[in-house]
């Protein structure tokens, strides 16, 4: 009888021996960086113990860790797997749409972000970076159609207004871009960058003046900003002052 009582606590003492090994490699998988959260994931998914809809948790955040590490192929399959598993998550697809976005696979990205996009139909950032692949792809007035849905649902988002602020740029509705980096800088009041390029709409339309307000601006926030010297140069010779 005793043997049989220490066989039991055996047993018990290897299940919590692997229910604290999972719940660390968990862990790991979920807020770890590089090879410690590949790993993390590759090791629950190699115990195969969770259940469908955890298993595709745990290969959606490998594929995060394979896009940070570069290893793009391998986050396009992690992420194939996850959406296999369980096809309703709209950050499955938001993510993968990110990595054909780096590939340059701009067809394959919209589709993904269609996908996110019907399944939650106020994903601000699926909006703002499916206008980024139309903007790549040349079709400006789609990608300023899709940061304008993106500030319907977040007035607030920064990154939609910088790229409609970009793309009314070259598009020449300076006007509009000149709105969209006053609406940015409201929000982030310190963003040399912004001033620099706000500051070069303004030179283009012949406003030196708050060009070259704008460029000390920059120059204030970034003191190196060495584009920003050099624009409020020109700026000042073409004042003629």
């Amino acid at each position: 009888m005793k043997s049989v009582w220490v066989a039991v606590a055996l047993i018990a003492l290897y299940g919590a021996a692997q229910a604290q090994n999972l719940d660390e490699n968990w862990k790991k998988c979920v807020d770890a960086e590089g090879d410690p959260g590949i790993a993390g994931c590759s090791a629950v998914i190699r115990l195969g113990k969770e259940t469908t809809a955890d298993m595709a948790i745990a290969f959606y955040n490998r594929g995060i860790h394979w896009r940070k590490k570069g290893d793009l192929d391998k986050a396009i399959a992690d992420y194939d797997q996850a959406i296999r598993l369980d096809g309703g998550k709209p950050n499955f697809y938001y993510n993968r749409g990110n990595v054909y976005r780096d590939r340059q696979l701009y067809d394959q990205s919209i589709a993904d972000y269609d996908q996110a996009i019907r399944l939650n139909p106020a994903f601000g950032n699926a909006f703002n970076n499916r206008g980024n692949s139309y903007r790549d792809k040349g079709n400006y007035d789609r990608a300023i159609q899709d940061y304008t849905q993106a500030l319907r649902h977040d007035p607030r988002h920064e990154n939609a207004l910088f790229n409609r602020a970009g793309v009314h740029t070259t598009k020449g509705n300076l006007d509009q871009a000149i709105a969209d980096y006053t609406s940015f800088l409201a929000i982030n009041p310190r963003d040399a960058e912004v001033y620099y390029l706000r500051g070069n709409v303004l030179s283009d339309k012949g406003q030196f003046d708050r060009a070259i307000a704008d460029y000390d601006q920059a120059l204030r926030f970034d003191p190196n900003y060495d584009d920003a010297k050099q624009a409020r140069a020109r700026a000042v010779k073409a004042r003629g002052s």
